[in-house]
């Protein structure tokens, strides 16, 4: 078993050895893009939190946590590769294969064979989108009744000025189900515009709060495509979070808003497996999507996820996990229009 001692041992040698060696989600994104936050303040490197060595062991043991969580969900074997965290554009990220092949791995493992502190990104604050619903539940599984892919995601928080993780941050996810469509919100671009009890509907959001290695973890499906955007998960850190007895939170501010994104080949071939399939949208591929272009020319950000495949078809399941520097300082408006309640959702601006 990895204790603390044996970690700080590692990272320190580790430190050592490298010392030498839908047209109307589109226009509203777009627009929500154009008042985000400050993305030349985020702009940072984050490079320089490998010269900690003790809360580079602490991101190990991160490592070691996914790894066996991954073993528990499927026991196979998979091999390494690694990606150099240098500046970024946008052809280097979409030329990067984050499809890890970790062959052998144990948890007796040396955790350097399959996770070092080029996993490290800085993610600059993006828009929220037009279909950010406040009020969603505190829970791990997301999924409900929503067919598709299985997906489990790791995201790992670091503050960019300390390098420590942000453990007791609570985190939203949201994103489209297999076909492209949002839960919670009415919209005439948004599958079945005239559909009002999907403002009720709460499948593919839900919050958890980060732990003591800043880890929050979600079980879901992949998500769908739809026009204009490329496959991506939407994620929202909360600034003075309180949590209330109806199992959600309430916050004025957000420290973080991001869009996550995939490998293009994974993606193509998640396409091809039911209920994908029947999503008859044209695909847009990363490259062409606007968010994945601006977060790349705007800092050294890879925000694409690393993963493996949970068995010997696609279908069986992906594990993909991703770490996020943050500026915990940071404050920004969360917009919204709809709002879930106790008695399920509300549309704020009805006449």
């Amino acid at each position: 078993m990895w204790n603390q001692f044996n970690l700080v041992r590692l990272a320190t040698a580790f430190l050592t050895a490298s010392s030498m060696a839908h047209p109307g989600h589109e226009e509203e994104e777009r627009k929500s893009l154009a008042t985000a936050g400050s993305f030349a303040d985020s702009a940072l490197s984050v490079g320089r939190c490998s010269g900690n060595a003790e809360k580079v062991a602490r991101r190990m043991e991160a490592a070691i946590q996914r790894h066996a969580h991954t073993q528990r969900l499927k026991k196979r074997s998979v091999d390494t590769q690694g990606n150099s965290l240098d500046k970024r554009s946008l052809e280097s990220v979409l030329g990067t294969n984050h499809h890890s092949r970790l062959r052998g791995i144990t948890l007796d493992s040396d955790p350097r064979d399959f996770f070092t502190t080029t996993t490290c990104i800085l993610s600059p604050d993006g828009g929220i989108g037009p279909y950010y619903v406040p009020g969603e539940q505190v829970r791990r599984d997301i999924t409900e009744d929503e067919e598709g892919v299985p997906l489990y995601i790791h995201v790992q928080f670091i503050d960019v000025h300390t390098c420590d993780p942000v453990p007791g941050v609570y985190v939203d996810v949201w994103q489209a189900n297999s076909t492209g469509v949002y839960s919670g919100v009415q919209n005439p671009v948004n599958g079945n515009g005239r559909d009002r009890s999907n403002i009720h509907n709460t499948a593919l959001r839900g919050i958890q709060r980060t732990d003591r290695n800043g880890v929050v973890m979600f079980d879901s499906i992949f998500p769908g495509m739809y026009y204009g955007r490329a496959a991506h998960i939407h994620v929202l850190a909360h600034s003075e979070a309180t949590r209330l007895p109806s199992n959600t939170v309430v916050s004025k501010y957000a420290s973080h808003i991001g869009q996550l994104f995939f490998d293009q080949d994974l993606v193509h071939g998640i396409r091809d497996i039911y209920p994908y399939s029947t999503n008859v949208t044209d695909l847009t591929l990363n490259r062409d999507d606007d968010f994945i272009k601006m977060i790349t020319e705007s800092s050294e950000s890879d925000p694409v996820f690393k993963y493996v495949l949970l068995g010997d078809d696609l279908a069986d399941g992906v594990f993909a996990w991703i770490t996020v520097g943050i500026q915990t300082t940071s404050y920004y408006d969360i917009d919204h229009d709809f709002v879930m309640t106790e008695n399920g959702g509300v549309a704020l601006n009805d006449d």
